[in-house]
C-alpha cells in the first residue's frame, strides 16, 4: 500500500507530521503532475474562504481514499513546549470532523488514560450554572463549510440562533468570540441593545491553541454550552455541562442535547464510553510516523470505507 502525502501539509511548527514507514511518502504537489499513490494523506479540507490549494481538488478527483488530520479535539495542555511527538492530532477516512470515519466505536479506555495523564485532564462531575454559553469560533475557518450551506452569512446564523434559544429560554446569554470575531459580536450585541446578552470579558485571555482559564471559568459559571462544532464544546464535557452541538460535524453530536430542552437539560448523560471513543480519533506524531495509528485506521482501507 502506498501513501503520499504533499509536503505543505506537513508545517513545521503546527503540523510537523513525518513517516517511518516503508512506501509512506511526503511528496512536493506539482499541479500538472499525476500521482500513484493507493491512499491520500491531508491536512484540514479546502475552506470555502480560503485561498485554493490544488492539491485538494486532485486528491478528490482520484477517488482515491484519503486520511485526514486536524489538530485534537482535546485543547486543555494539547499543544505546550515540550516532546513535540507526544502532541496528538485527530485523523479520520474522509474527514477530521464528526462525519469522518474512525473506526472508534466501544473503544477500550488506555488511551483516554493515556491522554488525561500527558495533559492533566479531569472529568468533572455534572453541574448546574448560571446562564447560556455561546461559543463562536473563526468565521471563515474550514470547520464552518457546511453553515454556509443553510445560512448566507455568519450573522445570520447567530440571529436565528438567538431566535431559537428564546423560544425555550429567557436566561442570560453570555457571547464568548473567537479571537477573529470579537469586534464583530461586540457590534452584533450592541445594536441589540438587550441587557441579558452580554459579550465574554475573559475571551482575550486565552493561549494559541486553547481557551486557558477564562473559557474554562466561563464554562464552570454556566448552566449549558451551545457552539457549532467547536472544540470547546469537548472542554465543557469534560468540565461537567451539558452541551448542545447545532452541527452533526461537532464530536460531542452523539452525547448533546438540544434547544428545546434548554431549561430540562439531561444531568444523567453517560460520557464514558465517548471519552473512550474521542481518545481513538487522535493520535501522537510519534505513532502516526511508527503506524501505531494505521493499525487502527487500516480497517477502513482493508474493509472499505
Amino acid at each position: 500500500m502506498k501513501l503520499i502525502a504533499f509536503n505543505h501539509h506537513s508545517r513545521a511548527k503546527s503540523f510537523p507530521i513525518k513517516f517511518d514507514l516503508p512506501n509512506w511518502h511526503l511528496v512536493k504537489f506539482e499541479k500538472d503532475k499525476q500521482y500513484d499513490a493507493d491512499v491520500y494523506w491531508q491536512l484540514n479540507v479546502q475552506g470555502r474562504f480560503k485561498k485554493i490549494d490544488h492539491a485538494f481538488a486532485y486528491i478528490d478527483s482520484t477517488n482515491k481514499p484519503k486520511l485526514v488530520c486536524e489538530s485534537t479535539p482535546f485543547r486543555k495542555n494539547s499543544y505546550i513546549e515540550g516532546n513535540i511527538n507526544s502532541w496528538r492530532y485527530r485523523v479520520g477516512w474522509e474527514h477530521f470532523l464528526n462525519t469522518g470515519k474512525f473506526y472508534n466505536s466501544n473503544s477500550p479506555s488506555d488511551r483516554w488514560e493515556k491522554l488525561c495523564k500527558d495533559q492533566k485532564i479531569k472529568v468533572k462531575p455534572y453541574t448546574q450554572g448560571e446562564y447560556i454559553l455561546i461559543c463562536l469560533q473563526n468565521r471563515r475557518d474550514t470547520t464552518l463549510n457546511s453553515l454556509y450551506d443553510e445560512w448566507n452569512t455568519y450573522e445570520e446564523w447567530f440571529n436565528d440562533l438567538i431566535s431559537n434559544i428564546r423560544k425555550y429560554s429567557d436566561r442570560k446569554i453570555v457571547v464568548r468570540p473567537h479571537l477573529t470575531t470579537g469586534p464583530w459580536a461586540a457590534q452584533n450585541i450592541a445594536k441589540r441593545n438587550d441587557p441579558s446578552i452580554e459579550l465574554s470579558k475573559t475571551f482575550k485571555n486565552r493561549r494559541q491553541h486553547e481557551g486557558g482559564k477564562g473559557l474554562e471559568a466561563e464554562i464552570l459559571n454556566s448552566q449549558v454550552v451551545l457552539g457549532y462544532n467547536t472544540n470547546a464544546l469537548v472542554e465543557a464535557v469534560c468540565l461537567g455541562k451539558p452541551v448542545i452541538a447545532l452541527s452533526k460535524e461537532s464530536m460531542t453530536w452523539d452525547i448533546s442535547d438540544t434547544l428545546k430542552n434548554l431549561e430540562s437539560l439531561n444531568y444523567q448523560i453517560n460520557r464514558t464510553q465517548w471519552l473512550y471513543d474521542m481518545a481513538y480519533t487522535q493520535w501522537t506524531l510519534d505513532e502516526i510516523a511508527n503506524g501505531t495509528a494505521w493499525e487502527h485506521l487500516k480497517q477502513g482501507y482493508i474493509h472499505g470505507r
